[in-house]
């Protein structure tokens, strides 16, 4: 978001200054996320340390089958 301001092209307006971040609907969706790449940078962390190479998919198909 903040390259898209960066570049001048596009402007936020938060509609929810007055509110605390940790009321806000999606906060939880946002530490699930943060949780979740925590979890699979530390996968990633134990691959590397046991010589298992990762190899990640070609296309999305890939990916979800």
């Amino acid at each position: 978001m903040n390259e898209f301001g960066d570049v001048g092209k596009s402007h936020f307006i938060d509609l929810n200054k007055e509110e605390s971040p940790y009321n806000l609907p999606y906060t939880q969706k946002i530490k699930s996320c943060e949780e979740t790449e925590r979890k699979l940078n530390y996968l990633l962390d134990q691959c590397k340390r046991n010589f298992i190479t990762v190899t990640p998919p070609e296309n999305i198909e890939g990916f979800l089958f």
